[in-house]
């Protein structure tokens, strides 16, 4: 469906303005009442919720060039705003709803997710989103696994556990168990969804536990990456096409020593 030039905004097909006309009436693909109703009767296995998570969560720290603004900038930009002042900005990230239909768009154009309907991506996604934030406004490193283990188990409202035991499998597994229960292989979205939904409102609490203790950011003026307009969103698109989201991701990379 997402192919064809009749329902598809970004089709490579089009031209820039035509595009660019379209992308601003889309969420109606991802909104109607038949898709997700569509997504709500299917299930979704451990194994695959495993799997996507750990990749979803490097693509949220990480973003993407000219698609989605990496967290680093994001943070920068925060602290700026609140003149270096992480608890407020935490306080402000957490409460606020800054993904935009725009942005939940491009993810899913960029890397459209096999095993993981967009009901339930997007509520992850935003989860995983907001977690990564309060983590770097504190200056934990988010090019450690440590960290964004860390990440999964605050996003599940979990305490900390030992270093050595803060993998990023391990910690998808408990942000898995936490949603479905200890011994669920697989369920239905519908439930996936509604317990999904009850932990973002539970977590606010553990994130800030979790990271306060930080090293904290010392140069914040950097722009590092600016945020990606809708143009390059669509030039990247022509260029390279979707992806997968292990390759978008980049999950195949060395992790940063925790020394």
């Amino acid at each position: 469906m997402f192919d064809t030039r009749e329902t598809d905004p970004f089709s490579l097909e089009c031209s820039p303005a035509q595009a660019d006309s379209a992308a601003l009436d889309c969420s109606y693909l991802f909104t109607t009442p038949l898709i997700e109703l569509l997504d709500l009767a299917l299930e979704v296995s451990g194994e695959i919720f495993v799997q996507i998570v750990q990749a979803l969560v490097v693509l949220a720290a990480d973003g993407y060039p000219r698609a989605i603004r990496s967290t680093p900038a994001r943070r920068n930009a925060a602290l700026r705003a609140h003149d270096g002042n992480a608890e407020n900005a935490a306080s402000e990230a957490l409460e606020e709803d800054d993904c935009a239909e725009e942005l939940r768009e491009r993810l899913l154009r960029l890397v459209p997710v096999v095993g993981l309907p967009s009901s339930l991506l997007y509520p992850l996604w935003k989860l995983l989103r907001r977690t990564c934030l309060v983590a770097s406004l504190f200056g934990h490193d988010l090019q450690q696994e440590s960290v964004l283990a860390s990440v999964l188990l605050a996003a599940a409202g979990l305490g900390a556990t030992p270093l050595g035991e803060r993998r990023l499998e391990m910690a998808a597994k408990a942000l898995w168990q936490r949603i479905a229960g200890r011994w669920a292989k697989s369920l239905p979205v519908a439930a996936l969804l509604a317990q999904l939904l009850d932990l973002q409102g539970l977590a606010d609490n553990a994130v800030l536990q979790h990271f306060r203790d930080g090293p904290g950011v010392q140069d914040f003026r950097p722009e590092l990456d600016p945020e990606p307009t809708l143009a390059d969103f669509l030039q990247l698109l022509r260029e390279a096409g979707r992806q997968t989201l292990e390759a978008a991701a980049g999950v195949a990379r060395t992790w940063r020593s925790e020394a």
